[in-house]
């Protein structure tokens, strides 16, 4: 039985690095002092793997949960729109996006 989502683990493994270097590669980190071969492989085997951060993870490493939360009307289909907006704004800052609907 195959995972369905890849772990900084799997990405460490098939690139063979530490998950550490998986980890500073895929932010960015501009202390990371590492061959470029090999932050192309790190790339390569996150793209290969359709590895995605695990947000959860990441906010418990980080202490702080980089998350928004939406909660729209349930009876209006104008909040579908809203919803979206909040979605990618939410994504092009690297969150997490928590919907409820409410009845009120």
């Amino acid at each position: 039985m195959s995972k369905s989502r890849q772990s900084l683990a799997d990405v460490a493994s098939r690139a063979a690095v530490v998950p550490e270097v998986v980890s500073k590669v895929l932010s960015g980190d501009p202390r990371l002092k590492i061959r470029a071969t090999t932050r192309q492989r790190v790339e390569q085997a996150a793209a290969d793997l359709r590895y995605r951060p695990n947000f959860y993870a990441r906010g418990l490493a980080r202490s702080r949960a980089e998350t928004i939360g939406l909660l729209v009307p349930a009876r209006n289909p104008l909040m579908l729109s809203v919803i979206a907006g909040a979605e990618d704004f939410a994504t092009e800052r690297g969150l997490l996006l928590w919907t409820a609907t409410h009845d009120g």
